[in-house]
């Protein structure tokens, strides 16, 4: 080849493997998303059985692909200590679930809007669990609250 010509100039091949890049590391992230749905969904199945304990190690795995995957403030994530919460919560594991549950809502309160329904179904999980816990200040507080942003809608 001569000085001075090529023949792929080097911002093209820079361009190209960009793009590979890119869409190489999209199949990977749609493959993981795929993961924790397919997890989120057997632990749900396993919820639905009264597999309490099983279910934990799915969700706690489900919850580790989204963290991973999406970054721990994304709102999957708070999808995925919801479910987790939940089946602590089936065990009697109160405070454990009560910090997944406040987590999951500091995330939906920090991504979305104040008055997203995903929002007030999180205040709604988290006053219902105060409620089980016997806190009925608490519960109070946070199911009113749930129950303000879905009347707007």
């Amino acid at each position: 080849m001569r000085r001075g010509k090529r023949l792929v100039s080097v911002s093209t091949l820079t361009a190209t493997l960009i793009m590979v890049l890119g869409l190489s590391f999209g199949s990977v992230v749609f493959a993981q998303e795929a993961r924790w749905e397919a997890l989120n969904k057997n632990a749900l199945l396993l919820f639905q059985q009264g597999k309490f304990s099983e279910g934990v190690k799915v969700a706690k795995e489900a919850l580790s692909v989204a963290e991973e995957t999406l970054g721990p403030d994304n709102p999957e994530v708070a999808v995925s200590l919801s479910n987790l919460a939940v089946l602590y919560e089936k065990q009697g594991l109160y405070h454990e679930a009560e910090y997944l549950q406040r987590r999951a809502l500091a995330i939906l309160e920090k991504a979305l809007r104040p008055d997203h329904p995903d929002v007030a179904q999180s205040l709604y999980s988290l006053g219902a669990l105060y409620d089980v816990m016997g806190k009925e200040d608490e519960a109070g507080r946070f199911l009113k609250r749930a129950a303000r942003i879905r009347a707007k809608q």
